[in-house]
């Protein structure tokens, strides 16, 4: 795994996270940001498991394949239901959803890292 692009994930799912919990608390419906935002987190989260894919094709190989290639697979869909889950719910809870999609996303992005960190050893 490329360590500064997990290191972006990490943050941006962070903040991301924050913000959509804080427009849960205060009540806020989803707004455009919700889309600019979720759209960036995937573009990131694509880049990160096209990385993966192609150093797998390399023959890389974590020690859990089977349990890296689930991670990859979660970390792809995580931010798109969560979007589509805020968009969809207009009350508090909408973004609520995003907020836990987001910081999901910041626990598979750690655990994709700590997997591959047992390629090679």
């Amino acid at each position: 795994m490329v360590e500064p692009l997990v290191l972006a994930l990490v943050v941006f799912s962070g903040t991301y996270a924050a913000m959509a919990l804080g427009a849960a608390v205060i009540n806020r419906n989803p707004r455009e940001y919700i889309v600019i935002a979720s759209t960036g987190l995937e573009i990131l989260v694509l880049v990160q498991v096209l990385i993966a894919v192609v150093m797998l094709i390399g023959g890389d190989r974590p020690d859990e394949f089977g349990t890296f290639i689930g991670y990859l697979v979660v970390a792809l869909v995580l931010v798109p239901i969560g979007t589509l889950w805020a968009l969809a719910e207009r009350s508090r809870w909408g973004p609520a959803a995003l907020a836990v999609a987001c910081f999901a996303l910041l626990v598979v992005v750690i655990r994709l890292n700590d997997l591959w960190s047992t390629v090679g050893g």
